[in-house]
């Protein structure tokens, strides 16, 4: 057994609201410590976050004009082949007809020569 010390009821109170406030404040102080790290962990990653954006988009805007030249090259290279083609189209067109005056031509003279013969 523990020897007993007397003390009145009235120091003990004192005894136990002074430890209450002391922890009370103790936790209050922990508490504001961590909520403000937190804070400051939520600060750092939102302005990262930001940064990662800026890059992104600025990653997205020369992707989309690189895109956007391509296109327009590809679009001029079109115009140029199909103005090329439509030369050698029109090249086929007077080639078979001159070939075709050419054909009509042999045969309408071996008919006449066949004819007189």
């Amino acid at each position: 057994m523990l020897p007993a010390i007397p003390t009145p009821v009235w120091e003990q109170i004192a005894v136990v609201i002074v430890f209450a406030l002391l922890l009370s404040g103790m936790g209050w102080i922990i508490v504001r410590i961590f909520t403000q790290a937190i804070a400051d962990v939520n600060r750092h990653y939102a302005a990262l976050l930001v940064e990662t954006n800026k890059q992104w988009q600025a990653y997205f805007d020369a992707r989309s004009e690189s895109s956007n030249l391509l296109a327009e090259q590809l679009t001029q290279r079109m115009d140029q082949i199909a103005k090329i083609l439509s030369g050698l189209v029109s090249d086929f067109k007077t080639h078979d007809l001159l070939e075709r005056q050419a054909l009509d031509e042999l045969n309408t003279r071996r008919g006449r020569g066949k004819g007189t013969g």
